[in-house]
């Protein structure tokens, strides 16, 4: 009968995984002119589908404009922009979000690493990331959150604002207790092949913790970064 069942499996077609990459920037000026090669490169390792945030008001109608098969849009602005950004911003965002009821919400969060923010600055990242949620919330879209040393604020962000679409916590690099947090409001986790770097200590064993379910793959692709894992 073992060698019935084996003889039977052999037969049986081979279905490869497939892969969504879910944080590509392929609206970035130097991956654009390349996007045929890029999404071919991408499909050879079964990458399939890609979902490709914006990250200020700039980028929004690229993003938008990408007509590549399988390219899901999210517009928003990401936290290095909030100093700049202002009532007219939102007030785009919200109409281009009308119009396009198939776009997602990003790239949003909060950053408190990079740019090592003062108070004021921390002040007007939140401000910035909860009028988005409301925004996201208002829209019933789901949210590309970018998190860098923010992960209590984002949490209590999305408390504030009853924020309840989900969405994916981008590049997770957190324990595993800040992302079954993320994970219970609704989150998927988005994890990088930088998570096999040495430093990812407290990352990897969160990602070898959870089941697959709400792990989500991402290469973050922007200019001089492949989208092969």
């Amino acid at each position: 009968m073992a060698g019935k069942l084996l003889l039977f499996r052999r037969h049986l077609p081979y279905n490869p995984p497939m892969f969504t990459d879910t944080h590509c920037h392929l609206a970035d000026p130097a991956l654009l002119p390349q996007l045929p090669e890029v999404l071919a490169a991408a499909r050879a390792t079964n990458v399939c589908r890609f979902i490709v945030p914006a990250t200020c008001r700039a980028d929004w109608a690229a993003v938008l404009a990408l007509g590549a098969a399988n390219t899901h849009s999210a517009i928003g602005i990401h936290p290095w922009f909030a100093a700049e950004a202002g009532a007219d911003d939102l007030a785009a965002l919200s109409q281009l979000l009308t119009q396009h009821p198939q776009a997602l919400v990003g790239e949003i969060g909060l950053d408190f690493l990079h740019q090592n923010p003062s108070n004021a600055a921390r002040t007007r990242q939140i401000s910035l990331f909860e009028q988005q949620l409301r925004l996201a919330e208002q829209h019933r879209r789901p949210v590309i959150i970018h998190n860098l040393k923010a992960s209590a604020a984002i949490v209590a962000a999305v408390r504030t604002t009853r924020f309840s679409q989900g969405g994916i916590v981008h590049a997770f690099s957190g324990s595993l207790e800040e992302a079954q947090a993320f994970i219970r409001r609704g989150f998927k986790i988005g994890i990088r092949p930088t998570l096999l770097h040495p430093p990812a200590q407290k990352a990897r064993p969160a990602a070898a913790a959870l089941s697959l379910c709400p792990l989500y793959p991402s290469s973050a692709a922007d200019a001089g970064v492949g989208v092969d894992f």
